[in-house]
């Protein structure tokens, strides 16, 4: 992670604007984006320094940094806490979680989170209908 990033951070927990969940979540999404297998456990570290109440950006910007790591199971606790909290995904969370369940090979998790975008209403949504393509074509070279 680059020396600017950790400098930000530092300003922003100075200034109080760590609370700032706008800002806050754009410091969570760079973090979590940058050389992934290293960062995850400092952005985790930020995203626990983040009042409560969090908002769904920032979980999806958590959601999207493990999805796209080396441990993309976190990224299906990071929904399942998400939901435990009370918090509704949205239409950005879904091509995450599916990122998640094929980097995982797994086809329960990848046809419940399917079910979920059908009864939610995201079905017409491009990007999920390009990810639920790839986790398709991926199941069936396993059978």
């Amino acid at each position: 992670m680059s020396k600017c990033l950790r400098q930000l951070h530092a300003r922003l927990i100075t200034n109080g604007e760590i609370h700032d969940k706008l800002t806050a979540g754009k410091l969570v999404s760079k973090i979590a984006l940058s050389d992934k297998s290293i960062n995850l456990s400092y952005t985790k570290a930020v995203f626990s320094q983040i009042r409560q109440p969090l908002n769904v950006f920032i979980w999806n910007s958590m959601i999207r940094g493990y999805a796209h790591s080396p441990f993309p199971s976190q990224a299906v606790v990071l929904y399942r806490q998400m939901l435990s909290q009370g918090y509704t995904p949205n239409n950005y969370t879904y091509p995450f979680l599916l990122k998640a369940s094929t980097q995982l090979t797994d086809l329960r998790l990848g046809l419940t989170i399917h079910g979920t975008i059908i009864r939610r209403g995201f079905v017409d949504q491009q990007g999920l209908r390009n990810n639920e393509n790839e986790n398709e074509k991926k199941s069936r070279n396993r059978l």
